[in-house]
């Protein structure tokens, strides 16, 4: 049974008082009640046997007047019944039934009775009165009978009176009780108090020195003695603690001083960007690389920017965005400014920590001082690119390898360093260097493609195949088998050439061919591929499939009134508030002009309802910059088994239009 908050929030004082009067209360009124229900019964059966007993003496005496059939005698013995308070009525019938001799109080009705022949003594017991018929015998035969109905008066007037000493003993006992609780009530409370109020200033003063002075033998006493052993762990704990951070702090401060010498060597310096609150901690290190003295200032991103060279600077801020976007490390080799004018190279590289939801929260890594090796890697490349001028002419790479084992490099030219960093004398003493540097995800294609070399003599394929700085570009390898006199596989030749810039235009062709321009998603056609994947998905497995549909109400007054430059700020704003709301399953897309759609795979029409609403909700709360507050309108519904395409988006456009047609603002769900 739960107990009402009033009651498990009350204070023990005041339980202990639920619990006295409730407790005593129900004791008392069952010990009345089964007292009254005892004493009914007993005093019922005391009024029984004394009308029996009357019964019985008239039945003794009547028998002489039945058989002389002298009414007259007869007539007096039952009066003499008239004594007992408690006798409505007494009669003397003959076997037949006939009446003999009757006794009738005044003020009493005689009931009509039809008496037969009866073998033993019977009693008829009702709330308000008990009724005894005796037979009349003589010599084992019946001549008659007496009937006797006594009032029930007597046993309710003994009642009362029996009740109300019970009642005014029981009063008795609760009050004794109650005073008896409240009297020990303070001995239980007073010391609980105590602990509590000891309790609280430990809490506020945070101050574990404090001790109970409560030395009792009870349960209370006990809680005392725990409640002292918990403050002396914690003080010693706390003890302990300021100990070994102090230990801590000095080994922290070893270590700091011991590496930012090393860094100071190495001209290596480390960084962490919070991105949410654009704070940006900068070790000792990186204010000497960038001319300043150390902790100068508080570094933002801003100002690290302002350090960049002019010319780097817009390559930085595009390659600090794509490693945020795209979840990429940070590597980047750019000059930086000086106070006084003079240039110098870093190398910086980080990684990205993002939350749960996806987002970028942290940005941690490291800047090296390269100038040194950046001057003279710079005049090594000036003069590999005046002899690569000089002596190759092709845009490839052109070797010859062995068709054996891990098919070692017996000749590379030189234009391979142009696309690759690697000096052709590394393919020649590295043996595994070409492959080891396939991408992984390409080794299967170039096993297939080696498999197809040895069976057709020629073979044309492309794979990723990292550089020297760790970046991969595709190559695009043409070889041919070379066979000795013996007809076996002697070794092979191979033309190399750089097709990165061919394979990032066909991404983005491709990605064109299936994003939105403007906002970045996924366009119609896009949409269409997708959702004919989902659909064949759940027809084949049986999982649920809804799609939303929703467009912005009154849009073309946006563009009427703050221009279409400000529309398409609303559209961008839009779509970032709803990607930022949905599941990574999720798609959206732009169907044309303001109008939506958002695919939910493995989601019914509730889950998308509460997603569409959930969507409408952050809509309306938010403000959008030039134009305000905006709202929008949803259609959702689920796929089923019948639908086709065409049926699918027809529903969820006619649910868009439900939701225009009631007022706009709206949610509108069609099955």
């Amino acid at each position: 049974m739960k107990l009402p908050t009033r009651c498990t929030n009350a204070p023990i004082l005041r339980k202990f008082i639920y619990i006295t009067f409730i407790a005593t209360g129900l004791g008392v009124l069952f010990a009345i009640l089964l007292s009254t229900l005892i004493q009914w019964f007993m005093l019922r059966e005391e009024l029984v046997k004394n009308v029996a007993a009357q019964a019985s003496v008239i039945a003794s005496i009547s028998s002489r007047e039945l058989l002389s059939n002298h009414r007259a005698e007869a007539e007096k013995t039952v009066k003499a019944l008239a004594n007992i308070d408690s006798i409505e009525f007494a009669g003397i019938f003959d076997k037949e039934g006939r009446n003999f001799a009757l006794y009738v109080r005044p003020g009493v009705t005689m009931p009509s009775h039809r008496h037969q022949s009866i073998k033993s003594e019977y009693h008829i017991h009702t709330a308000t009165y008990i009724e005894i018929v005796i037979p009349v015998l003589f010599k084992q035969q019946q001549i008659g009978m007496i009937h006797v109905r006594s009032s029930m008066a007597p046993v309710y007037e003994k009642l009362e009176w029996n009740i109300f000493i019970a009642v005014v003993a029981a009063t008795v006992a609760f009050v004794t009780a109650v005073l008896m609780i409240f009297s020990l009530l303070p001995a239980i409370t007073d010391p609980l108090q105590y602990l509590i109020t000891l309790m609280k200033r430990v809490s506020r003063e945070n101050d574990f020195t404090l001790r109970s002075t409560l030395h009792r033998s009870d349960e209370i006493g006990t809680l005392s003695e725990g409640f002292n052993a918990m403050l002396e762990q914690i003080q010693t704990r706390d003890v302990q603690l300021a100990r070994h951070q102090k230990n801590l702090e000095r080994e922290v401060a070893q270590r700091t001083a011991k590496l930012t010498e090393a860094q100071r060597i190495a001209h290596l310096g480390n960084w962490e960007w919070d991105i949410l609150n654009n704070t940006l901690e900068w070790s000792d290190e990186i204010y000497r690389i960038f001319g300043f003295t150390p902790q100068q200032f508080g570094a933002t991103y801003e100002s690290f920017l302002q350090a960049v060279h002019p010319e780097d600077r817009e390559a930085v801020k595009i390659n600090v965005r794509e490693s945020l976007e795209q979840g990429r490390p940070y590597t980047i080799d750019h000059r930086i400014l000086l106070p006084d004018g003079k240039v110098r190279y870093v190398h910086e590289q980080g990684e990205i920590s993002r939350n749960q939801e996806g987002h970028p929260i942290v940005m941690q890594g490291t800047v090296q001082d390269i100038t040194e090796s950046k001057q003279a890697e710079m005049a090594l490349k000036d003069a590999n690119e005046q002899l690569s001028v000089l002596l190759n002419s092709l845009p490839i790479a052109v070797y010859r390898c062995q068709a054996q084992g891990e098919f070692p490099v017996i000749y590379m030219s030189q234009n391979v360093t142009s696309f690759t960093a690697y000096d052709p004398k590394d393919f020649i003493e590295t043996t595994d260097l070409w492959f080891t540097h396939i991408h992984p995800d390409d080794l299967s294609k170039v096993s297939e493609g080696m498999d197809i070399l040895f069976d057709k003599g020629v073979h044309t394929y492309e794979y990723r195949w990292c550089k020297a700085d760790g970046t991969y570009i595709w190559i695009q390898d043409s070889l041919k088998l070379i066979h000795d006199a013996d007809e076996r596989p002697d070794y092979m030749v191979g033309m190399w050439q750089d097709i990165t810039e061919r394979k990032h235009i066909e991404e983005e062709i491709s990605l064109m061919a299936t994003t939105d321009a403007l906002t970045g998603i996924a366009n119609r056609r896009e949409l269409n591929r997708q959702l004919e994947k989902e659909i064949e998905r759940s027809k084949r497995y049986g999982v649920p499939l809804s799609l939303i549909m929703y467009d912005i109400d009154y849009f073309k007054r946006v563009n009427d009134t703050f221009g279409h430059d400000a529309g398409d700020r609303v559209l961008q704003t839009l779509t970032a508030l709803v990607k930022s709301n949905i599941r990574t399953v999720d798609i959206v897309a732009r169907w044309g002009g303001e109008e939506f759609m958002i695919l939910m795979p493995q989601s019914d029409a509730e889950a998308a309802g509460d997603a569409a609403e959930k969507l409408r909700q952050k809509i309306v709360e938010h403000p959008f910059e030039q134009v305000g507050n905006l709202t929008v309108s949803f259609g959702v519904t689920a796929f089923t088994s019948d639908d086709d395409l065409n049926v699918f988006l027809k529903r969820v456009d006619d649910a868009l239009y439900h939701a225009k047609e009631n007022g706009r603002n709206r949610v509108e769900i069609l099955l």
